[in-house]
């Protein structure tokens, strides 16, 4: 790693949409010395085909030295044991003579002549090869200068050239719906793509219902950055938190009832009848100062139940409690004051000290639920957080403060129509949406595919991975899919024998007597044969199976995400105009801006230079 932490952090809100970045080696932009290496420089090869030639000769001449020595030993010896003897034949002694000095010529002068010839041969030869060699040791230094000094060029060119380049979404796509990860992956994420939206499309607002406080990182960086933060957890600060902020007495009594009665079939009308009777009465005797903790005394106090109230005046409770629900009616609907009692008792503190305050406006908005022992967050919390988000929206638009961006952390609970309404809210007004799923099922297996960017974190569950698998598709290709091989052998022998004799008697007469000639033919017959035959046979065939299979989804790394287009994307890659899906795999860890030759917008459309890898001897030239 290298460069200054800080500054590093600090490129997080740089503008430009981030999902993540990709990963592209830089050494697929290098460019290959072009120049041929020298070849080593051969010297003249009539000389060394001399020298070859003079040294078999002289190899030759030996032999034949030899040969002329043993007939000068034998010519030696003759004209010695003949020497001073009559009988000896003058022409023998002549013969010998020069049979003596053909061999002293032929086993002295003629070798030794010929090894001279070669001395003399072969240092012409090593002249001219250590020209050569010189030569070609001046022109290889020569050569590896200057493809020293290219490898050198093309590592400074590259140490510009960037390896990581952000992801981003295409346009059009208002929504972004990510699905799996772990709590870590999900703080990646957050930070990564929150900071560049802070620089993008602020204000942002974060609802993190995951109670891994996954946006705590971001938080602390936009405050480390000097930008402005509202970031309320709950229960912690449950009873400062007023999402009832703006809410007249029929519209908090219609979330009320909304959130209980969203999901009861028909014959529940009844029951949501009486309820909106009794909460728009109670919530219109309390306006304008309205909370939960007011709106659950005053069940307490028309059901006649036993405490004293905190936040109720003497005037109110003696409204509630005598003119507001008469005692027959409170008897005859007490399982519904009962009912609406108990939904109301787990967020009774909601706003009870902020009640009517509007939150400051603040570059970052985060509401985080961080119950770590118990679970906070309920259908009517859930309901008044869509209820505050919705608001919040529209408010801001209203007072044209900008589009913004929504993320949504832990979406799984929400129920389908608060997903689809949030989302119909943010594409009317133009808001960048994000859902992040923790699993795929439910309520969010409806949602995929419904919005715009698909993102894939690390699926553990097999079959929330083979859903993600069949949504991303399959595609052709050809695989092996038999093999065959055999061996065998044969052998065949066979042998016979033909015997057989015929004898001919034939007489002819010379002279006074006949001679008789008799003939005999014979023969044998054996024949044998052997034979190994061996044969490998593939077979392929088109398959149509997972572009990405699913236990590559269960195995993907922390931080690893997978973008998914369908159809025609705004790069108009070949795979996409021929209708495939195309899959980008990013990395959301927002350490990766400590790494050198890191871009925070996408990478340029130009291709790289050359498609092949330096070789070793060409790394040696890196500085």
């Amino acid at each position: 790693m290298s460069g200054d932490p800080f500054e590093s952090r600090s490129r997080l809100f740089s503008p430009g949409e981030r999902l993540g970045w990709e990963f592209r080696d830089r050494l697929l932009h290098w460019r290959h010395f072009q120049e041929p290496e020298p070849r080593p420089i051969v010297a003249d090869p009539e000389v060394r085909v001399r020298v070859d030639r003079l040294a078999a000769r002289r190899r030759s001449a030996m032999t034949w030295a030899v040969a002329g020595a043993v007939c000068a030993g034998l010519a030696g010896w003759y004209l010695l044991s003949n020497q001073g003897s009559r009988g000896a034949s003058p022409v023998g002694v002549v013969l010998a003579s020069l049979v003596v000095v053909g061999a002293a010529w032929l086993s002295v002068w003629r070798p030794l002549r010929l090894a001279r010839q070669e001395h003399r041969a072969r240092h012409e030869l090593e002249a001219l090869e250590s020209t050569a060699g010189t030569r070609y040791d001046g022109a290889s230094l020569t050569w590896r200068t200057r493809a020293d000094a290219h490898n050198r060029a093309e590592w400074e060119r590259l140490n510009d050239v960037p390896e990581w380049g952000a992801v981003r979404s295409w346009p059009g796509s208002d929504r972004i719906d990510v699905f799996g990860g772990t709590l870590r992956s999900w703080e990646g994420f957050l930070t990564t793509f929150g900071s560049s939206m802070i620089a993008t499309a602020p204000p942002v607002r974060v609802l993190d219902l995951s109670e891994g406080m996954v946006a705590a990182e971001l938080c602390q960086l936009t405050e480390d950055r000097g930008l402005t933060v509202s970031a309320q957890v709950l229960p912690r600060q449950l009873a400062t938190v007023d999402l009832l902020a703006g809410l007249d007495a029929d519209q908090l009594a219609g979330v009320l009832v909304e959130s209980i009665h969203a999901d009861q079939p028909d014959e529940h009308r009844q029951a949501r009848a009486m309820d909106a009777r009794i909460l728009g009465a109670i919530c219109r005797a309390l306006s304008p100062e309205l909370s939960l903790a007011r709106v659950h005394e005053a069940l307490r106090v028309a059901m006649r139940e036993p405490g004293e109230p905190e936040h109720l005046s003497p005037e109110e409770r003696e409204h509630l409690g005598d003119g507001l629900f008469s005692e027959e009616y409170v008897r005859q609907a007490h399982e519904r004051f009962r009912s609406l009692e108990a939904h109301l008792h787990p967020v009774r503190q909601l706003g009870s000290r902020a009640a009517g305050q509007q939150p400051a406006r603040a570059r970052l908005r985060c509401l985080t639920v961080g119950g770590d022992e118990q679970v906070f967050a309920t259908d009517l919390f859930i309901d008044l957080v869509v209820q505050w988000a919705i608001r919040d929206l529209r408010a801001e638009a209203a007072a044209g403060e900008g589009t913004g961006t929504l993320i949504v952390a832990g979406a799984d609970r929400l129920r389908r129509r608060h997903l689809e309404r949030l989302s119909d809210v943010c594409e009317r007004r133009g808001v960048r949406l994000a859902y992040l799923f923790r699993h795929l099922r439910d309520d969010a297996e409806l949602m995929l595919g419904g919005g715009g960017a698909v993102v894939f974190m690390r699926m553990g569950n097999h079959e929330e991975a083979d859903r993600a698998a069949r949504f991303i598709g399959h595609g052709h290709r050809f695989v092996l899919s038999q093999v065959t091989r055999g061996h065998g052998a044969n052998q065949r022998h066979a042998a016979g024998d033909t015997d057989g004799s015929s004898v001919s008697t034939s007489r002819e007469a010379r002279g006074l007597l006949p001679t008789t000639t008799r003939s005999r033919s014979w023969g044998v017959t054996r024949s044998y044969a052997e034979g190994t035959n061996w044969h490998y046979a593939e077979t392929r065939q088109r398959v149509y199976e997972y572009l990405v299979e699913p236990t590559a989804l269960q195995n993907l790394p922390e931080y690893a995400l997978l973008v998914v287009r369908h159809g025609q994307g705004f790069d108009h890659r070949p795979d996409q105009l021929a209708g495939r899906p195309h899959v980008q795999v990013a990395d959301c860890n927002p350490d990766i801006l400590s790494l050198p030759r890191v871009l925070t917008d996408p990478f340029p459309d130009a291709p790289p230079v050359e498609q092949v890898r330096p070789t070793p001897i060409e790394r040696s030239g890196q500085p």
